[in-house]
């Protein structure tokens, strides 16, 4: 994000042209994740978005057209984006949802298995919908301003503003869709949501001693698996027995 912005203001510094220094920072910044593209063949997540960014940006930057319009060029891309979150809230698996999971499952107090809490909870359902909804508003109120800035103001001003608007955006819209997630109480094993499923965010349970791994208490005695009977087994997702 931060290597073309670079490249651009080091192009101004040496009196390359507005356009040009925009056509040669797009190029140049293609390069690491082609590269990155070409060695690790598949991406997930966050990784595979921004690297979707990045390239698009690129691409966008041939199609013929004037300074604001390559200084309009992320707009596209975090339009579509916004699109894509849109659609996908009544899709089988909403885009929030697919994002997250690979960084968030089973860390930072997330439940360990969201395959089965997809199945068992229609809250936690729910909740990526709503969650890819919020998204998908924030990238296209992200878009619209983009487009309000290549047009409006001075274009040497324009590729900070924009890095410095991806991450604002970024930065309101995790927090808000974490505080929402904390409401619904996904964080919280004695939750609705996560009792129902019998999921809780200890990642093993060992059947045989009845023990909390890696908690050295008993099940039935460890503060921080609150409801026992519903802790999940190696391999097995039905209640432990009393």
């Amino acid at each position: 994000m931060l290597l073309p912005v670079g490249i651009f203001y080091v192009l101004r510094a040496l009196d390359v042209s507005v356009y040009l220094s925009l056509l040669v920072s797009a190029a140049l910044s293609a390069i690491p994740n082609l590269r990155d593209l070409a060695t690790k063949r598949r991406l997930e997540g966050l990784s595979a978005y921004f690297m979707a960014m990045s390239l698009g940006a690129a691409a966008v930057s041939l199609v013929s057209g004037g300074t604001q319009f390559l200084l309009a060029r992320d707009a596209a891309l975090t339009g579509v984006t916004g699109m894509w979150f849109l659609m996908s809230v009544r899709s089988r698996r909403p885009l929030a949802y697919l994002i997250s999971r690979p960084m968030a499952e089973g860390r930072l107090r997330w439940p360990t298995d969201w395959e089965h809490l997809w199945v068992a909870s229609p809250q936690f359902q729910r909740m990526w919908r709503v969650a890819s909804l919020l998204w998908g508003i924030g990238t296209l109120m992200d878009a619209a301003a983009r487009v309000l800035m290549a047009y409006t103001l001075p274009a040497d001003t324009v590729p900070a503003l924009s890095t410095a608007l991806y991450v604002l955006t970024s930065l309101i819209l995790f927090v808000a869709t974490n505080a929402y997630y904390a409401r619904c109480g996904v964080f919280d094993p004695r939750s609705e949501m996560r009792r129902v499923s019998g999921i809780s965010s200890h990642p093993i349970v060992s059947p045989e001693q009845m023990t909390c791994y890696p908690c050295p208490q008993p099940v039935t005695r460890c503060a921080q698996c609150p409801t026992p009977s519903r802790r999940s087994r190696v391999g097995n997702r039905s209640p432990a027995p009393q």
